[in-house]
């Protein structure tokens, strides 16, 4: 199986600086995702800690898709193009963070966001004419993480349901 490699440069990318979000851990997620009147689902395991995050994207009958690994400065991409998927895992990732950073560190990084507001159960994100460009919200906690999460981007025209089916500590 042939695989790419790809390094933040050659991404269309803004970084988000890497911050800790808590102890070592990993995470198993079911993610759907739509867009265009198209629906995909596929298997995230998330590992994140102090320095770095691994994220593998599986289909739902455990074939890699992608694995991407990031450390703040970093952004490295194995992607098999012999299944010439659809989902663009750095798009993924800035997801991720802007469901899971803390929202001063998204301030910081996201400069096309005139601002982040937020809610007992999301955040939304707007743009320059006070429209919300980003939507998320979280319908189910759990010991301060968020089991379940729907997320929206309207400006890109796609929509995220994730379902966290396991969590545990690393360490």
């Amino acid at each position: 199986m042939l695989s790419s490699c790809t390094s933040l440069d050659s991404l269309d990318f803004k970084a988000i600086q890497f911050v800790s979000i808590g102890p070592p851990r990993h995470i198993e997620q079911v993610v759907t995702a739509k867009w265009q009147g198209v629906e995909r689902r596929f298997i995230c395991v998330l590992e994140i800690d102090d320095v770095h995050l691994s994220l593998a994207g599986l289909d739902e009958t455990g074939l890699s898709l992608f694995n991407l690994y990031y450390d703040g400065n970093q952004l490295i991409l194995n992607k098999d193009q012999l299944l010439n998927i659809d989902i663009d895992p750095t798009r993924i990732l800035i997801d991720l963070q802007m469901i899971y950073w803390p929202v001063d560190k998204l301030k910081q990084s996201l400069k096309h966001f005139s601002d982040i507001s937020v809610i007992d159960n999301g955040r939304f994100f707007y743009d320059d004419a006070n429209q919300v460009q980003v939507e998320v919200k979280y319908l189910k906690m759990q010991s301060n993480w968020p089991v379940e999460v729907d997320f929206v981007n309207n400006s890109l025209g796609y929509s995220l349901h994730i379902l966290t089916t396991k969590y545990e500590y690393l360490y």
